[in-house]
């Protein structure tokens, strides 16, 4: 579900998605992945990667701008993150800043695994 307060934009996907589609797994399909470097407040170059997602039948694309981001990335290039994808907030379990946030898919073929400090969501 979209269940984290902490990600910057969850109110508005909140209010626009339709509530049987407010779950990360429900957007699988990556429309378009981008990897880049960015400076961050203290002028510290900083990994970003933004994930444009669809649900399965392309009503709704989002994109999440994950800041300051380690990890890996891995998934099936023709079926996305399958029905896997999921994101857990850490902040109560005590995790350094940097790793908030757990970007993950819990399906066998897929390897992502990314931690970062934080999440923009925006519906386009």
């Amino acid at each position: 579900m979209f269940t984290s307060d902490g990600i910057v934009g969850i109110e508005k996907l909140r209010a626009k998605i339709p509530y049987e589609l407010q779950a990360w797994y429900k957007f699988g399909n990556i429309v378009d992945l981008h990897f880049f470097f960015d400076i961050d407040d203290y002028g510290q170059d900083i990994r970003c990667l933004d994930i444009t997602l669809t649900d399965s039948e392309n009503r709704y694309n989002i994109i999440l701008h994950l800041k300051n981001v380690c990890g890996k990335v891995s998934f099936e290039p023709y079926n996305g993150f399958y029905s896997g994808l999921d994101i857990e907030d850490l902040i109560d379990n005590g995790y350094e800043k940097t790793k908030r946030f757990h970007f993950y898919s819990y399906e066998m073929d897929n390897d992502t695994n990314v931690y970062c400090e934080k999440i923009i969501a925006e519906l386009v």
